[in-house]
């Protein structure tokens, strides 16, 4: 008895086996899964001036001539983050100073990377402002005055120093 229940295991095994064979590697019915053979990151160059934000999309191109956006598969990395800082999960760019940046994204299911550049432009005044706005002063008076810039960040500072 013990001989024949051997053998039934034995059998159930090698067609188990047999059954499994159909899926390996070389079956001509397998799935066609595509490689990614390149990655690139889109916009590339990005100019922005200081507190600006660019989103970054990563496309991948796979052997079978397609392409998709993997940028949910990817990681982003700066060279300079406080020129250019990136989210590494999204790929969101804040521009934090004047500057040049590369941002790397590598698509982590293949290892593939490519890069951007990031040009970040100085601060600008966009307007100054004087104040006093008004004054009435009396023959001989003097009266001090204050300058203060708004930049294209909308940030404001003083001036007063180089103003004439």
């Amino acid at each position: 008895m013990k001989f024949l229940k051997q053998i039934f295991l034995l059998a159930l095994a090698a067609g188990l086996g047999l059954g499994l064979a159909g899926c390996q590697p070389s079956d001509p019915n397998k799935p066609n899964v595509a490689d990614v053979d390149s990655i690139r990151v889109t916009p590339n160059p990005v100019s922005l001036e200081i507190g600006g934000v660019q989103a970054l999309t990563v496309t991948g191109s796979f052997s079978n001539d397609t392409s998709y956006v993997v940028t949910s598969d990817s990681r982003f990395v700066s060279s300079a983050p406080g020129v250019a800082e990136v989210d590494p999960a999204t790929g969101y760019v804040t521009a934090r100073a004047n500057g040049n940046a590369t941002i790397t994204a590598t698509h982590t299911p293949s290892g593939k990377t490519a890069t951007t550049t990031v040009n970040v432009a100085p601060l600008r005044v966009i307007s100054i402002a004087v104040s006093p706005a008004a004054t009435t002063l009396a023959p001989g008076a003097t009266q001090a005055l204050t300058v203060n810039a708004t930049y294209n960040n909308l940030s404001t500072g003083p001036v007063t120093a180089g103003s004439t």
